[in-house]
């Protein structure tokens, strides 16, 4: 196993791009330490913003989401405050909802003023979709990898990065729900050696990361994420033109999925 490169919040953006962007994940340590989310979103306060307002969550009682395989995730329509008292119990139920990708400038726009863009991000007209994450303790995003370059700042709690990159995804097994899945039929914790023997030649990395840190994660960069406690995230995708050219296809799905996603959202 391997661990993934960390900086301070020093690093400057020149060094960022040179090194990182598009190459290798990063975790950038209290590079979000400034925001006002960092002391402000306790469950009361987020209460209090969202309140009754509905919100898609998945479920799984296990608390392992595999959104490749719907057979093993279910979709609910609940309150904002009736999820969020479920995973904030910290109890059995906590992790069999999981408040996934709520974005956040077309439905909860008045939680914007307490993030800001990370200046990594050179060009915020290039972010695709800010997000909002809220999941508790032991639950787990399988193992997939997105066609946007990804930002991702943790706000509450801590959660554990594994990480295979682009080369090793003939180790990977792509779900067999689509020819070109960006999940995988592995689950890097429990793997199955003899269904799937090629992992064993897979090289993982892994990185934890903690309030106030911020994680790149390039293109195509195979992950699983699992929070170690009730855990708050932000993410940004956004996009270049290289991450254009070679990942069209797959942002153009993103992007229909993202606008009928918008729309249900927006129905009283």
């Amino acid at each position: 196993m391997k661990t993934i490169a960390e900086e301070s919040s020093t690093l400057s953006v020149d060094r960022f791009e040179d090194k990182y962007k598009l190459k290798q994940p990063v975790v950038i340590r209290n590079g979000s330490a400034d925001w006002p989310a960092m002391h402000k979103w306790q469950q009361e306060y987020l209460n209090d913003q969202l309140g009754e307002r509905t919100v898609h969550v998945q479920l799984n009682k296990n608390g392992y989401y595999h959104y490749g395989n719907r057979k093993y995730v279910g979709r609910a329509d609940m309150s904002y405050k009736e999820t969020s008292d479920i995973i904030f119990s910290e109890t059995e139920e906590s992790r069999g909802v999981y408040i996934v990708a709520l974005p956040i400038e077309s439905y909860v726009p008045e939680l914007k003023k307490d993030i800001k863009i990370p200046k990594w991000l050179r060009k915020p007209k290039q972010i695709s979709r800010n997000n909002f994450w809220l999941g508790g303790g032991e639950v787990t995003s399988a193992l997939h990898w997105d066609p946007f370059e990804n930002l991702t700042t943790q706000v509450k709690g801590s959660k554990k990065f594994t990480f295979y990159a682009p080369s090793d995804t003939p180790n990977l097994y792509r779900h067999e729900s689509m020819r070109k899945s960006t999940f995988s039929s592995v689950d890097p914790e429990n793997p199955d050696l003899e269904k799937f023997p090629k992992f064993a030649n897979a090289t993982k990395f892994e990185i934890t990361v903690h309030p106030g840190d911020i994680l790149y994660i390039p293109p195509q960069w195979w992950h699983q994420v699992t929070s170690l406690d009730t855990a708050i995230s932000v993410n940004f995708f956004y996009w270049s033109k290289l991450t254009m050219v070679k990942n069209i296809g797959k942002m153009a799905m993103y992007s229909i999925r993202s606008f009928f996603s918008k729309s249900e959202l927006a129905k009283p």
